[in-house]
């Protein structure tokens, strides 16, 4: 099935009104395709500025929703995660339960972390992380021109 930026951006924008909920998110920001001129983005990237007292479990759910969903259409999903201080600290971690797994690429295994700490395949900068692209929330900034319009905004229910 052909993916969308359309179909991108909505998955995104119920991914966004799960994930303000959740303790200790304190920022959400978009890098990746969605903000670039590539014509047909295969997935969806996502940058959380978490504390240390963030409910990762409620964090990883989030994720793996996002994922579940965008492997419909043959697509996929990234949260990235970095601390307060900008300081990158891993993705989402795929699997529901934590345990150590062949299939797990994270350098440290840490139960219960729903961190994975796959620094040998991937690291972003702290530049990227405390200037994304496009912040979502809690205050809408596009720190570059995006090249098409990026409407996600958290569905916010009374």
């Amino acid at each position: 099935m052909h993916i969308t930026r359309q179909v991108l951006l909505t998955a995104g924008e119920t991914f966004v009104g799960r994930i303000i909920l959740v303790r200790g998110v304190e920022r959400v920001a978009l890098l990746g395709s969605l903000t670039t001129n590539k014509s047909n983005p295969k997935d969806i990237d996502f940058l959380l500025t978490v504390s240390d007292e963030a409910n990762m479990e409620a964090v990883a759910i989030a994720g793996r929703k996002l994922k579940g969903y965008l492997q419909g259409y043959a697509s996929g999903a990234d949260v990235f995660l970095c601390n307060a201080k900008h300081q990158y600290i891993g993705r989402t971690c795929a699997y529901r339960e934590c345990h150590s797994r062949v299939a797990c690429q994270g350098a440290d295994y840490r139960p219960g972390s729903w961190v994975n700490t796959d620094f040998h395949l991937l690291k972003l900068s702290s530049d990227l992380c405390k200037n994304p692209p496009v912040v979502i929330w809690p205050i809408q900034h596009v720190a570059a021109p995006v090249p098409h319009p990026l409407v996600i905004l958290p569905k916010l229910h009374a």
